[in-house]
């Protein structure tokens, strides 16, 4: 297993990497926000404020239910909610987001799962692409299946290697932590995730049997 401390260092620094570039956005724009306003640097800046005040809010509140305290309660979650975080936070990196849900209930636990699982479909789609969750009733517990589609699609293998918990060759980063805190989400709801290459163009991720949060 890995240190907590190092991977409490790793995911708050993945998730402050997540956020600067919507504040890199607003820094830039105040470089131009002084030009005259009929000029195209200040049109740009204009632009870059617009997208950094969607994108902005979007991400905190993704990264505070899929990172926060918010993720681990066995209480029922409010899924039109969920939803709409995952979906605006998937539309800031360019990607879009599917829905089957059948299951009887879902805790707020079991949608962090779900979000980690599709931050794993967003690892596998680099050049952006649809990410279907479905997630139904499995005997006591839930099943999560998340297939991730675009071009180019792959597993890296860093991914793997973090589900497995095993350092890449480079040693635990920022960039490559994530994969290790969805395995251990998915641990605290007694499962685990399995990733597999389906086709070129498509990726699944399946937990099965994840119950109320320990």
């Amino acid at each position: 297993m890995i240190d907590p401390l190092l991977l409490t260092a790793l995911v708050a620094s993945r998730v402050s990497h997540d956020l600067s570039a919507s504040i890199t956005l607003v820094t830039t724009a105040m470089d131009f926000i002084d030009e005259p306003e009929d000029s195209p640097m200040r049109q740009e800046a204009d632009n870059l404020l617009r997208s950094a005040a969607t994108t902005g809010p979007a991400k905190v509140e993704f990264l505070r239910y899929a990172f926060g305290s918010q993720g681990t309660s066995n209480t029922i979650a409010d899924l039109h909610q969920a939803k709409k975080i995952t979906e605006d936070y998937c539309a800031a990196h360019k990607h879009t987001v599917a829905w089957d849900i059948s299951a009887s209930a879902v805790s707020f636990a079991h949608v962090r799962l779900a979000m980690q699982m599709m931050l794993l479909g967003l690892d596998a789609l680099p050049k952006g692409g649809v990410i279907h969750i479905a997630i139904a009733d499995d005997g006591p517990g839930l099943a999560f299946t998340v297939r991730a589609k675009g071009q180019r699609c792959r597993l890296t293998d860093p991914l793997l290697r973090g589900l497995k918990v095993e350092p890449p060759d480079d040693g635990w980063q920022a960039q490559n932590i994530q994969p290790v805190f969805a395995q251990m989400v998915a641990q605290s709801l007694g499962t685990s995730i399995a990733a597999t290459q389906a086709t070129e163009e498509e990726a699944v991720f399946q937990a099965s049997g994840a119950r109320g949060a320990d």
